[in-house]
């Protein structure tokens, strides 16, 4: 199916499988398509197509796997978002005699909230340490991958587990009788604040579904060399643009308590003080407890931690255009990390979500970017 969008010629077919992954039809003409997808979310697809397309025996099956194709004009088709979609509800749409048939479903990552830790509390399978990334896998691997105990939780037969690969910070974490999608959000924050943010996803490697993980980013990095990628307003392909200074949290004088009662406690100051002349009112102080430090260069270490988290926050936020120059499934996707411009200052930015719609009057996309320093 042929379609534009912003002076983009693109080609669109959705392959529909059964829920074991055999294919039932290849559609190549779409009444409506839309899907959505978010870093580490699984996202919702809808599609509709004409009853003529695919009997309803094979359309209604649940977790009916599709899988959407994309090509640009002059390059090849690829997987959108790398994954399938499983297709959870059903409808028959009639009017005057026009029937339509409708599904909807979320992606292969929303497997993962279909599981908890089904583990007591105090178990290795609940009680763990380890690098963020391999935890994930851990989990999924003990509760829907080989390692799964208890009748029908093994799906290694249609999951994959990527190998370990120690990328991100080390955590220690307990989360028996819990989602499992709950707990992967929880380490994919606890990695962001440890310093190397690691991203899920659940993608399709030409065989079987597997569950694999991202450090930095969950797609390419784009911000330097041949590959790098600019939005700004100059160049017609960023939109709605806010560049934000926030000081709501902003602390500039840090005490940090170590060891000891009273006046023998050992209490280190960390200060800012240029930050503090910047307002007559901006000595914002705060107190850290630092008691489990043995030196004073530990809690001070502690004290100057805490004043470099009270920085005051330069964010940015907009919405990407598709231009001719600047196109969706070639120069920039889901997940990638870009470099936004606003007021002549250069930013580190990720692409997440996008919002695609599709229907024979051509392509919408809606991918918004954001950056924080």
């Amino acid at each position: 199916m042929q379609v534009t969008g912003n002076n983009v010629t693109v080609y669109y077919k959705v392959v529909y499988h059964t829920p074991a992954g055999l294919q039932v039809a290849e559609l190549d003409y779409l009444e409506f398509l839309n899907y959505a997808k978010g870093v580490g979310k699984p996202g919702w697809l809808t599609l509709r197509v004409p009853k003529d397309f695919i009997a309803w025996r094979d359309f209604y099956q649940l977790d009916a796997q599709v899988e959407v194709l994309r090509r640009v004009e002059g390059f090849n088709w690829y997987t959108e978002m790398g994954t399938r979609w499983l297709m959870r509800r059903f409808d028959k749409i009639s009017d005057h005699g026009a029937v339509s048939f409708e599904c909807a479903g979320q992606s292969a990552y929303g497997l993962v909230g279909r599981r908890i830790v089904a583990y007591n509390a105090g178990s290795a399978q609940a009680d763990q340490t380890d690098q963020a990334d391999d935890m994930m896998k851990t989990i999924i691997k003990q509760n829907l991958g080989s390692s799964a105990t208890g009748t029908g939780r093994d799906l290694s037969a249609y999951l994959a587990v990527a190998a370990d690969t120690a990328a991100g910070p080390s955590v220690q974490k307990s989360f028996s009788r819990r989602q499992c999608d709950v707990v992967i959000d929880e380490l994919i924050m606890g990695s962001d604040q440890a310093g190397t943010v690691v991203y899920p996803d659940v993608i399709w490697n030409g065989a079987k579904f597997e569950f694999k993980t991202y450090p930095n980013q969950r797609g390419t990095d784009r911000t330097s060399g041949t590959s790098q990628v600019v939005f700004a307003e100059q160049f017609d392909n960023l939109s709605n643009v806010r560049l934000r200074y926030d000081h709501t949290n902003e602390v500039t004088d840090v005490y940090a308590g170590g060891q000891g009662d009273g006046s023998a406690r050992d209490v280190q100051e960390a200060q800012d003080l240029g930050r503090m002349d910047n307002s007559p009112f901006n000595r914002i102080e705060r107190f850290v407890n630092a008691s489990h430090c043995t030196t004073s260069a530990q809690v001070l270490d502690e004290a100057e931690a805490a004043l470099q988290a009270g920085l005051p926050v330069i964010s940015l936020t907009g919405i990407i255009k598709q231009t001719p120059a600047c196109i969706y499934g070639k120069d920039w996707g889901l997940g990638d990390k870009v470099i936004a411009r606003a007021d002549d200052i250069d930013f580190n930015a990720w692409i997440d979500p996008v919002d695609v719609t599709v229907s024979p009057e051509g392509e919408t996309i809606r991918a918004d970017i954001y950056a924080v320093q």
